[in-house]
């Protein structure tokens, strides 16, 4: 296993094909797990984890006060901690946010789906990024530019 640490300073670290412990320190870091199960810890400020090099789907679900879990392509087994955000791939994502999560999603060309059960999450898409849709569990909400259904 490799351990990947980074800086105070805003990094950017890509880890292995292989399980890697990805420690990102202080700094707006992003990092690119790759391939493994890897144990990501954005640590201090706001930091992105990118799957967008993953050459299958990604789900990703935040929990808040713990760990976060992440399964399919790059992010098949993966832990997150202290990341607010995450950028999917070109494939068919699922991103869910457990109650009372703060994160933002960027999904990427293909068909996603937010699963939203509190306040605190933005969804990010881009115009032709797919038929993207948010499905919620709480009363209010703001739709998103380019999500084309919300349930």
């Amino acid at each position: 296993m490799a351990v990947i640490n980074g800086t105070n300073g805003a990094d950017t670290l890509t880890g292995t094909n292989e399980d890697d412990e990805i420690n990102a320190l202080g700094g707006n870091d992003v990092i690119k797990g790759s391939g493994g199960a890897d144990k990501i810890d954005g640590g201090a400020a706001s930091d992105t984890v990118d799957y967008s090099a993953s050459a299958e789907a990604i789900n990703v679900e935040i929990r808040p006060g713990t760990s976060s879990v992440g399964t399919g392509g790059d992010a098949e087994g993966d832990t997150l901690t202290a990341v607010e955000k995450v950028i999917g791939s070109a494939f068919n994502d699922s991103f869910t946010a457990a109650a009372i999560s703060y994160a933002t999603f960027e999904g990427g060309a293909g068909d996603d789906t937010y699963y939203v059960n509190g306040g605190g999450v933005t969804a990010i898409e881009q115009a032709g990024g797919g038929n993207d849709q948010i499905l919620v569990s709480w009363n209010t909400h703001t739709m998103a530019a380019n999500i084309e259904r919300m349930t």
